[in-house]
């Protein structure tokens, strides 16, 4: 993906479900990276789109993705596990949360 020289870019990816794929509740992991070897690869993130199946389980499948895909030891959000999040962790844990 090209990178404007302030860093920032502008992009609208696309993708096609193909055949065999019916209807389904699919997960697509994506990354973005960069031109510019000053700017890392991104953590991964996930999309959960539902093709013509029940809400249900859509939103299934999301609960599903939270719970599994995601780093529970990113206590802080920031999509890194570092020393922030012990201690975003500490202060809960001695607060009671």
């Amino acid at each position: 993906m090209a990178v404007s020289s302030d860093g920032t870019f502008h992009h609208h990816p696309g993708f096609t479900l193909l055949a065999p794929a019916g209807t389904g509740i699919y997960l697509i992991e994506l990354e973005l990276w960069s031109t510019s070897s000053q700017i890392l690869l991104s953590i991964p993130y996930w999309i959960v789109f539902n093709q013509n199946d029940s809400e249900e389980n859509h939103t299934a499948a999301i609960a599903w993705a939270e719970e599994n895909l995601f780093c529970h030891s990113d206590f802080d959000g920031t999509g890194f596990v570092d020393t922030d999040d012990f201690d975003a962790f500490v202060h809960a844990f001695e607060a009671g949360c």
